[in-house]
């Protein structure tokens, strides 16, 4: 035990929930969800604690199983921020780019990404 009255420090929350909705830039009732399990169960990971760890946002319009987890939000990488999954690239950073007149082929070729991946990360900024 320490000082916190947890076996690590670690386990106590740095952020209220709302704050950390404003931080991720998601609804309140939205991050609620992910922690009570309801439609986000099964867009996550947990750890063996049973703590989310890893989430992969809604995308498309198709029922949740049958989505694809082309981006991931992970506060382990890019401090949370969504980025497309197994590659670190932050989404506002294609984002930005498309919005430059950069075209989705040469975005996807020039980070190594599937066209697809480039769409879901644009539709996630």
């Amino acid at each position: 035990m320490t000082i916190f009255n947890t076996a690590d420090p670690r386990d106590i929350p740095a952020y209220s929930i709302s704050e950390a909705a404003h931080y991720l830039g998601v609804p309140t009732s939205t991050l609620r969800s992910w922690f009570a399990g309801q439609a986000y169960a099964h867009r996550g990971e947990r750890d063996a604690k049973g703590v989310p760890i890893k989430l992969y946002p809604f995308m498309r319009s198709q029922p949740p199983r049958e989505q694809p987890r082309t981006v991931v939000i992970d506060p382990r990488v890019s401090f949370g921020r969504p980025v497309v999954a197994g590659t670190g690239i932050p989404t506002a950073v294609l984002a930005e780019q498309f919005k430059a007149g950069d075209s989705v082929p040469v975005l996807a070729k020039d980070y190594g990404a599937s066209e697809e991946a480039v769409w879901d990360a644009m539709l996630s900024f």
